[in-house]
């Protein structure tokens, strides 16, 4: 990138298919999308919700933790998508990256924008 922004880009992303990792240019694989945010990367435009501030958040939300109360507190989810995401955990084990939440029925690309600022996996 000519900017030299440091962006990650995951399997479900727009971007996944064409990205080539050039690590003598400090670009780097990473095994999690948490582990790209915890090193300092951003998802790309595409991807971070609007806005990409928390303030919108009324908490920021482990899911690998949070109950259906919590995870109901989260833009865009309610009770019923809030337990199905409860449900799915319990049946799949924890998220390993914030985008599994797409294989959550009812959750799709767009729901997901919402969500992205207020979740983390830790």
């Amino acid at each position: 990138m000519e900017s030299g922004e440091r962006v990650y880009h995951t399997p479900n992303s727009r971007w996944y298919a064409q990205t080539e990792i050039d690590t003598s240019a400090g670009e780097r694989w990473f095994c999690t999308e948490q582990e790209a945010r915890d090193a300092g990367w951003r998802a790309p435009q595409q991807a971070q919700a609007k806005p990409t501030s928390t303030a919108f958040c009324e908490a920021i939300v482990n899911i690998n933790t949070a109950d259906s109360e919590e995870l109901d507190t989260l833009p865009g989810i309610g009770p019923v998508k809030a337990q199905a995401i409860v449900n799915y955990r319990n049946a799949n084990g924890d998220f390993g990256s914030i985008e599994d939440l797409i294989n959550v029925k009812g959750i799709g690309i767009k729901t997901l924008e919402k969500i992205l600022p207020c979740v983390v996996l830790r």
